[in-house]
């Protein structure tokens, strides 16, 4: 298995879909898009430009904590085989 973040889009009709980011051993985060603004009904429908910079923005997000986990564990890990 990878431990990469992706982003993945989903176009279910012109103008209209999602972005998808896959977490590795997590359920993903969806970012949903539409470019008509008529069909817009849902409040977290936005453009496919700021549906797409949420999802970069959630995948860097996800990756910094999880870098922090494993420098985490790393000097635990470290400090436990100098004791």
């Amino acid at each position: 298995m990878t431990n990469r973040i992706r982003i993945i889009e989903h176009e279910v009709t012109i103008d209209c879909g999602s972005f998808e980011v896959q977490i590795p051993g997590r359920p993903s985060k969806y970012f949903y898009w539409d470019e008509v603004p008529a069909r817009r009904l849902k409040e977290n429908l936005l453009e496919r430009e700021q549906a797409l910079e949420n999802a970069r923005a959630a995948a860097r997000t996800i990756q910094r904590r999880i870098e922090k986990v494993r420098r985490s564990e790393a000097r635990s890990r470290v400090s436990l085989t100098r004791s």
